[in-house]
């Protein structure tokens, strides 16, 4: 018999995917798996390597609220997940991601529950371009802006505990941090992080202002700070990103009834 051809070089799969929980599979798909109390959790598999990373990070979500390593920034769509997931049980979200239900059935509920969500009759879902190669990101807190934020110059106030967990900690000799972040487009972003007597608040000053007229960022925008490592190098390189969700919108006020078939399988 003769052997079949091998696959030419530019379908082969990689040996290793550079998104986090997604393993490449022998017929050139792509697993994606979680691990939650010490235990491999299989996602499902998937045609593209993309697929799966967001398939890790939406079962990821759910299990994990928002302490997980994501492959991919929130977007205008994504800024909603969590909402969706809500009304399913973890066993539900798994067979959805598994059978391809989930992402259809997620839109259909963005559209129902957001009225002025703006996807001018497409919705892109997260890939490449809200992914840094190699890096994954985890989220460490947003921040909605509001008319205080968007007019008054030069100072972004900041949620206190978030701020204390995550920044430096400012003492009578240090009253103010200089804070470096890299937004999606890997620019450097410099603010002076201090606390505010006047206002009773930590607050990002120093560079807000520029940062928010180059993003042109409106009230009800979401700044969203990140924690990023590097995988490629060991040990992992550390960095803080900043991004920027324009267009969110608020919830419809009617409360809707959504009606997803029960699974019978247990993780």
């Amino acid at each position: 018999m003769i052997p079949p051809p091998p696959e030419p070089p530019s379908v082969r799969t990689p040996a290793v995917s550079k998104y986090e929980g997604v393993i490449p599979q022998r017929d050139y798909r792509w697993g994606a798996q979680i691990f939650f109390d010490h235990q491999c959790i299989s996602v499902g598999t998937f045609s593209t390597e993309i697929a799966a990373a967001r398939a890790h990070d939406s079962a990821s979500l759910k299990f994990y609220g928002e302490n997980f390593n994501r492959n991919f920034l929130l977007t205008k769509l994504t800024i909603h997940e969590r909402h969706f997931q809500d009304h399913f049980s973890r066993e539900v979200i798994l067979d959805m991601i598994r059978n391809g239900s989930y992402e259809p059935k997620f839109i259909e509920f963005v559209r129902m529950f957001y009225p002025e969500f703006d996807d001018s009759g497409s919705v892109a879902l997260p890939d490449a371009s809200d992914s840094f190669n190699g890096v994954f990101v985890k989220e460490m807190f947003r921040v909605v802006l509001t008319s205080s934020d968007v007019e008054r110059p030069g100072i972004l106030t900041l949620p206190a505990e978030q701020a204390v967990q995550y920044f430096p900690p400012l003492t009578s000799e240090t009253q103010h941090e200089f804070l470096q972040f890299y937004d999606r487009w890997q620019r450097l972003w410099v603010f002076q992080y201090c606390y505010s007597g006047s206002a009773g608040s930590y607050v990002l000053a120093g560079g807000w202002d520029s940062f928010l007229i180059d993003m042109q960022l409106e009230v009800n925008d979401v700044v969203v700070f990140y924690r990023c490592k590097e995988w490629r190098n060991f040990p992992p390189l550390s960095t803080d990103v900043i991004d920027a969700v324009r267009g969110v919108t608020s919830r419809c006020d009617v409360q809707e009834d959504i009606h997803v078939e029960e699974s019978t399988s247990r993780v």
